[in-house]
């Protein structure tokens, strides 16, 4: 019966205006979950995990390749794959070390099942399995260390530390009162921040910053250790031609994508100017700005000084197709503020970047005037 049900799902799935979206992937792949150990005949003792724990798993890396990279799972990268690895999976799932071990495996087995039943292409599938391989040490490392994880995560494990059952709520509160009176939940870090308060582009001085911002030499050693892509995989986009623009050059792919790594390190850097969307870190920012500034190349053939309107405006009608709207506000506040930098740097116009934070809202206002703050851009997507 389920195993009806997921294939006439995908069918419909497939038949729909909305295929290739990423909204309804997240469930396609848990009732796929679901199937797998339904049809599997394993003893439920040789299994590495339930079902709903594979669920989990399954639905985290779903839901954050496309969150973070605006990957589907037919688009997967080793670099996404990894990211979420070394982030997600060691910050929130709820796994043991012998557990994390085995996420790598459990994962290759599942893949290929869901080859097997026609869900995925075959070739990508194997990809996916040699990725989840090489990725896993570094998340098995990361899952090791109690400071990697996020408050609940750490919570829930000093309680096991201290011999604390979960279920009783009254010793729960009483260990709960004890850490805030010894300055919350902080202290149970031995960096003394949670992961999502450390980052090593964090805590310059605004003159160190403005020392990084100001020297090329500073900024190629942060290209060197931040760029999200270092392995290159903005060179295998897809580039069709574009009707009187310059054939596509891995050349101009490389100066594009290290124009993109700089731009999102000096947002980032200048994060108090700039306002961002709360909870992005720097690879996050940084990820993001870059993965744009290779697509606009790609696809349009514009380097950041040759960005237009028209691209602009195209991609943000893109993004409200996708009906994420979440990941749309996200965007759309990062490239606003993006431009309202370039202004600032002297990088482009001002008449340019009034015009692309324009497009980006979908603003049909005339192209003159002042350059949105974030508050007026937000007021204005709500109207």
């Amino acid at each position: 019966m389920a195993k009806k049900m997921v294939d006439e799902m995908w069918a419909g799935f497939r038949q729909s205006p909305a295929y290739g979206e990423i909204a309804q992937y997240p469930d396609m792949l848990v009732q796929a979950t679901l199937t797998y150990f339904e049809e599997m005949a394993v003893e439920v003792s040789n299994r590495p995990f339930t079902q709903w724990d594979a669920r989990d798993i399954e639905a985290l890396l779903t839901e954050q390749a496309y969150n973070q990279f605006r990957k589907t799972p037919k688009t997967w990268t080793k670099r996404a794959i990894g990211a979420i690895f070394a982030g997600e999976f060691v910050t929130n799932l709820a796994l043991d070390d012998q557990e994390y071990a085995l996420v790598a495996p459990a994962l290759s087995h599942w893949i290929a099942y869901v080859a097997q039943r026609g869900w995925l292409n075959a070739k990508r599938a194997a990809a996916y399995q040699r990725y989840f391989t090489a990725t896993a040490p570094k998340m098995v490392e990361l899952a090791a260390d109690p400071d990697n994880f996020n408050p609940a995560k750490m919570l829930a494990y000093q309680l096991r530390q201290h011999g604390i059952d979960p279920e009783d709520d009254q010793a729960v509160q009483a260990f709960i009162q004890e850490v805030n009176q010894n300055g919350g939940l902080d202290t149970l870090y031995q960096s003394g921040l949670a992961p999502k308060d450390r980052d090593e582009l964090s805590g310059f001085t605004p003159k160190e910053v403005q020392t990084l911002l100001d020297s090329d030499e500073l900024m190629d050693e942060l290209v060197t250790m931040y760029d999200p892509d270092e392995q290159g995989e903005y060179l295998h986009f897809e580039h069709a031609k574009v009707p009187g623009k310059p054939r596509w050059t891995r050349a101009t792919a490389k100066r594009v994508h290290r124009e993109g790594v700089v731009l999102g390190i000096r947002l980032w850097l200048q994060r108090r100017q700039y306002q961002l969307t709360a909870g992005w870190d720097s690879a996050v920012v940084i990820g993001n700005v870059s993965d744009f500034a290779d697509e606009m190349y790609a696809q349009n053939r514009e380097a950041p000084a040759d960005w237009t309107p028209v691209a602009w405006q195209d991609f943000g009608q893109w993004l409200r197709s996708t009906g994420q709207a979440d990941m749309t506000e996200s965007a759309v506040t990062l490239l606003t503020q993006l431009a309202t930098m370039l202004i600032d740097e002297q990088t482009i116009t001002q008449s340019k970047g009034e015009q692309l934070i324009r497009a980006i809202q979908d603003d049909p206002a005339p192209q003159t005037g002042n350059v949105l703050s974030f508050k007026e851009a937000q007021k204005r997507k709500r109207r």
